[in-house]
């Protein structure tokens, strides 16, 4: 968050996965654990 002008601005991350990947992390989520990174230079406009 950063104050801007008359006001504060924020950004709301987020981030789109598939349903057949939302099932194998919520499948690994209930085991040892889940390691993910997003890379920004991947992004779609």
């Amino acid at each position: 968050m950063g104050y801007i002008g008359n006001g504060f601005s924020f950004t709301i991350r987020s981030v789109m996965i598939s349903q057949t990947d939302g099932n194998v992390i919520r499948a690994a989520l209930s085991g040892s654990g889940v390691n993910g990174t997003l890379n920004p230079a991947l992004r779609s406009s």
